[in-house]
């Protein structure tokens, strides 16, 4: 077909709605642009809101009518608003409820944090960390205080699960108001690194890699050392390209803020062949050892099929940068029913003591599974071994 014709094919169903769709919210918003300077203060006194409007499926056509309406709002169409907001069926997603709950905390939030938990009891969706997100735009530390307090588990829940208290970090953040880091820091050491992940996570999805690496090489002191890590792993998880380039000259260095392992770990759930193979070109060293053994755990965990695959097809060359990953394969085909393959696997690997210490591993399941059998291996196998009490012990030999 040529191009005139391809030119004058007409366009299908689909692709018209779409045009229509998305050239009528361009429209609208400059259009709203254009009024929101020209239209004098009380012409938007009663929000249009239709009554199909709400109840309409599909969730950017909801959005679409619904956002210029609340976007234009004043704080004395609250109770017009709300009672539309309510009378909505509860269930089919919540996008309204997060618009309308973003409007009101802006100029109350105390109030709509009442509001959000009263709907979150009675239907059980989530509102209130939407509520939190826009309420520590304005106020962050009051934002804090409550969404500590909101703990659905009480003293049990650690800070960093608390949905609200996440949310507040968000808004934080967006606020620009001093005391975030601070916070942060001076946090107990588990909940201290739950929220920098978090931290790095938000600021990886809005900056460019370079800008948000230069953003955490710009903390202070030991700072510096724990959000890099964290920076790397929200990277590697997103743009593992960029993680790796941004890394190496710490890695070529001596890495000893462990950005090997923490790209690794988050690189292998999407693509595994690669991080190995990259993992396999890094500085030789425990970084190196540690980041294999993660990586390896983490992908045998994911997609066991997959990791087997690889360990074997790299059985006759047995490399030297792959035995933690190796160490790790021959317990879990030991733990799927296969003994003597994982120990043939562990008596492969060149360092005596992992030698002793996965076959002792293996040979103590065996033990308990079927104790002739490992008898006899060992026995075949002229393993030395010794039993102090119940317990298996091998021997160098």
């Amino acid at each position: 077909m040529s191009r005139k014709d391809d030119a004058n094919r007409p366009s299908s169903p689909r692709s018209r709605s779409t045009f229509r769709l998305y050239g009528g919210l361009f429209a609208g918003l400059a259009l709203g642009l254009l009024l929101s300077a020209q239209i004098p203060p009380g012409v938007f006194n009663r929000p249009s809101i239709s009554a199909s409007l709400l109840s309409e499926p599909g969730l950017i056509e909801r959005t679409v009518g619904f956002a210029p309406v609340i976007a234009f709002a004043r704080p004395e169409l609250l109770e017009p608003l709300r009672e539309r907001i309510e009378a909505m069926e509860p269930g089919r997603q919540n996008a309204d409820l997060l618009l309308f709950g973003d409007w009101w905390a802006r100029f109350d939030p105390e109030a709509t944090d009442r509001w959000a938990k009263a709907y979150e009891d009675r239907h059980g969706l989530s509102v209130r960390p939407g509520v939190f997100r826009a309420w520590a735009r304005r106020d962050p530390y009051v934002a804090l205080e409550q969404a500590e307090k909101s703990s659905t588990w009480g003293d049990e829940q650690a800070v960093w699960q608390n949905p609200n208290v996440s949310a507040v970090m968000k808004g934080w953040d967006e606020s620009g108001r001093p005391g975030l880091r601070q916070w942060i820091f001076e946090s107990d050491e588990i909940d201290r690194q739950a929220l920098m992940q978090i931290w790095a996570r938000e600021r990886a999805a809005m900056m460019a890699p370079d800008a948000v690496w230069d953003w955490a090489e710009r903390f202070p002191g030991t700072m510096r050392k724990e959000m890099l890590p964290a920076v790397a792993a929200a990277l590697a998880a997103r743009r593992p390209a960029d993680a790796v380039r941004l890394a190496t000259p710490y890695l070529e260095a001596g890495d000893t803020l462990g950005l090997l392992q923490r790209i690794s770990t988050r690189w292998v759930k999407r693509e595994p062949r690669a991080t190995m193979d990259w993992i396999s070109t890094t500085p030789e060293g425990r970084m190196r050892d540690n980041a294999v053994l993660e990586a390896a755990r983490n992908w045998n965990t994911r997609d066991r099929k997959g990791f087997a695959r690889y360990m074997e097809e790299h059985l006759d060359d047995f490399p030297e940068w792959l035995e933690p990953a190796f160490e790790l394969y021959s317990r879990s085909l030991a733990a799927d029913g296969s003994p003597v393959s994982g120990l043939a696997i562990a008596q492969r690997l060149r360092k005596q003591s992992r030698r002793d210490y996965n076959t002792t591993k293996i040979l103590r399941h065996w033990l308990l599974l079927d104790r002739p059998a490992a008898r006899s291996w060992i026995e075949d196998n002229g393993v030395r071994s010794v039993f102090r009490g119940s317990r298996l012990v091998i021997s160098s030999s």
